[in-house]
């Protein structure tokens, strides 16, 4: 099945309409991101914005998926994660953003902590599991955290490992590089909370 391509003017409103879109991204933009704004703020408009306070858990779940990404100016494709490591979210060229689903074998999760309910988060992460055989094939697990902080790309050391709730504890207590010591107590619940739910996903995919 060809994932779903959104124009980068794509209003966010429009996303949401789309039934197959995961959980994680639709919980992005109903949470903390106002009726108003996913009206009238597109797709590439919220990429662009992503230091935001109300777009770091979007961005944070498109950068776990990995979304793909078209150019205006070359046929070639590229993904949202080598954007990412090159410094081009706000890349003028995007044209288009494919989002694809979440298969069996894999899971996609993500948490957030906030003062309240419908409020910006103060640390969020999301993460994307391959799974075969029971064991971690790879892991991309992104977190972010008030604006102007940097997102981090986590390395977790998951591959080859199960992918059970005693290796999600000890992936989770591993994290500090790059995470400030006052929030590292959140990061690590909010990480071990998205691949709790990545691995509900991938069990539930799996049947059992």
């Amino acid at each position: 099945m060809l994932p779903p391509t959104f124009d980068t003017s794509t209003p966010l409103a429009t996303v949401l309409l789309w039934p197959a879109l995961p959980d994680v991204l639709r919980r992005a933009l109903t949470r903390a991101v106002p009726r108003e704004t996913r009206e009238h703020v597109s797709v590439g408009e919220s990429v662009r914005r992503w230091r935001e306070p109300m777009f770091r858990e979007w961005i944070v779940g498109l950068l776990a998926l990995d979304v793909g990404v078209g150019f205006s100016d070359t046929p070639t494709n590229d993904d949202l994660i080598g954007l990412f490591a090159n410094d081009r979210l706000g890349a003028p060229t995007i044209a288009h953003f494919f989002v694809g689903p979440i298969g069996a074998g894999q899971g996609f999760g993500a948490a957030y902590r906030a003062v309240s309910a419908d409020a910006p988060a103060s640390v969020c992460a999301a993460a994307f599991v391959y799974v075969d055989a029971g064991r971690v094939e790879s892991a991309f697990v992104f977190l972010a955290g008030a604006t102007n902080e940097p997102v981090v790309q986590l390395a977790l050391r998951l591959d080859d490992k199960p992918f059970d709730a005693a290796h999600i504890e000890r992936a989770a207590r591993a994290i500090a590089a790059e995470i400030t010591p006052e929030r590292l107590d959140a990061a690590r619940d909010v990480v071990r909370e998205a691949l709790e739910e990545c691995r509900a996903v991938w069990k539930l995919g799996e049947g059992s």
